[in-house]
């Protein structure tokens, strides 16, 4: 059953009594086989450690807080030059994530928190200059409460990297691909605890409206693998990974392929106190 409230008269916000935060336990050898160490994921760095660098540059010892972090790719990047702090629900993703950086030798310098966001959030003991929540959004039960909840944990000023699975994108792959009746099916949204494809993904034009309503301005955002999703034949450059990276990059942030993108990578600012 469907309890619906609003945010404001542009924003919707939709609540499912049942649904509840995801925990990537049950599925973490596939994620960290599927997800991590392929081309799709290196495009994703790719895309947002160039966008990072914008804020980061010349930049040493910032409070950084990696929520949903996963195995800590980012967590272990930063951590050498940053004040790290990684949250996650999953035991395997932090038990895992906590060898990695262990290898990396910056175990000691990250700290651990094995528990959801909401819990963790309220447990930092310092203001962030940033928070990355990467691929987070769409496994929430209540994804419109996530910017409320952070505000209090960020600095003024303080930057938000916020990376979402886009449904756009899924519905255009659907379209390419002739799948007319899995977009006419109206249960195709129903719950399937064995997918790694979210079944609550959040549009972009409700995320931009969360954002604003609780008080943070866009600053740039990019779309993550713009084409090469999308390819059924992959022939000429699209045989090369570099080329295709090369191109990815290129395109990311020009209108009307980034909103085309699977995921979207959108920095924001904290505005106000």
């Amino acid at each position: 059953m469907l309890a619906s409230t609003v945010v404001n008269d542009h924003c919707p916000m939709t609540l499912e009594s049942s649904r509840t935060d995801k925990n990537f336990d049950p599925l973490f050898e596939r994620f960290s086989r599927r997800i991590h160490g392929s081309a799709k994921g290196e495009i994703r760095t790719a895309i947002i450690q160039r966008d990072l660098q914008q804020i980061l540059e010349d930049k040493e010892g910032l409070a950084i807080c990696d929520l949903g972090a996963g195995l800590g790719q980012f967590t272990i990047a930063l951590a050498r030059t940053h004040k790290l702090t990684y949250v996650e629900m999953s035991g395997k993703m932090c038990d895992l994530a906590q060898h990695r950086a262990q290898l990396a030798s910056v175990k000691e310098r990250i700290t651990w928190l094995n528990q959801p966001y909401q819990e963790a959030i309220s447990e930092l003991k310092t203001q962030q200059d940033l928070i990355l929540c990467h691929a987070l959004l769409e496994w929430l039960a209540e994804p419109a409460r996530l910017f409320e909840r952070i505000r209090p944990a960020m600095k003024p000023g303080a930057w938000l990297s916020l990376c979402f699975y886009n449904p756009d994108g899924l519905t255009y792959r659907n379209l390419i691909r002739g799948n007319f009746d899995w977009l006419d099916n109206d249960s195709k949204d129903a719950p399937n605890e064995t997918s790694l494809t979210p079944t609550h993904p959040c549009r972009r034009e409700d995320v931009h409206c969360w954002l604003a309503d609780n008080g943070f301005e866009v600053h740039s955002e990019s779309g993550i693998r713009v084409f090469s999703d999308y390819v059924v034949e992959k022939r000429g450059g699209l045989q090369d990974p570099e080329k295709v990276l090369k191109k990815e990059l290129q395109y990311s942030t020009r209108l009307p392929f980034k909103h085309m993108g699977r995921y979207l990578h959108v920095l924001a600012r904290k505005t106000g106190a």
